[in-house]
């Protein structure tokens, strides 16, 4: 975390350009349209040729920050870190190792941070988003074998729409 906000630090309060023709771009485009342009309904285009409900977290971030992408480049992150807290606890949960839990979620990390996938970080794309929606619906859905888990299977349900939705 501190060091993708070193990374990120210049582009605070700063517009992003980004590259034309790119799925980020678009992302961008669309999400102008949901928030400037009034389109909740209709998301910037008629019909779904991109993952719809990204858009909206994008147009969120830019709602709530700025047309600075830092808080957009964050949550990436945010997702990553939660993603394998998730993994580590649900390691717990299945009652093995506490070292399992530890290799198994920075071998999350590493595939992550050390790996190919580390270019994707904060380009604006969707997988981290999903990723995490994914995480959340497992763990509820393990968290629903305890009393009262009706609620739970509702929000493991809920979150795994979202993951879908998030990316198709």
């Amino acid at each position: 975390f501190p060091f993708f906000s070193h990374v990120w630090r210049h582009i605070l309060g700063k517009w992003a350009l980004w590259s034309p023709g790119d799925d980020w771009t678009s992302y961008q485009g669309f999400a102008r349209k949901i928030v400037v342009d009034g389109e909740l309904l209709n998301a910037g285009e008629g019909v779904f040729m991109m993952q719809p409900l990204y858009r909206y977290f994008v147009g969120t971030y830019h709602w709530l920050f700025g047309q600075s992408a830092f808080a957009q480049h964050m949550a990436d992150v945010w997702c990553i870190l939660g993603a394998a807290t998730l993994i580590a606890s649900l390691i717990v949960k299945f009652r093995l190792s506490a070292s399992l839990a530890f290799i198994a979620s920075t071998i999350y990390l590493i595939i992550n941070l050390i790996g190919a996938f580390r270019y994707h970080i904060g380009r604006g794309l969707v997988e981290n988003h999903a990723m995490i929606f994914m995480m959340l619906a497992a763990w509820y859905l393990y968290r629903s074998r305890e009393r009262g888990g009706n609620y739970r299977i509702i929000l493991a349900t809920l979150f795994g729409i979202l993951g879908y939705w998030t990316r198709q």
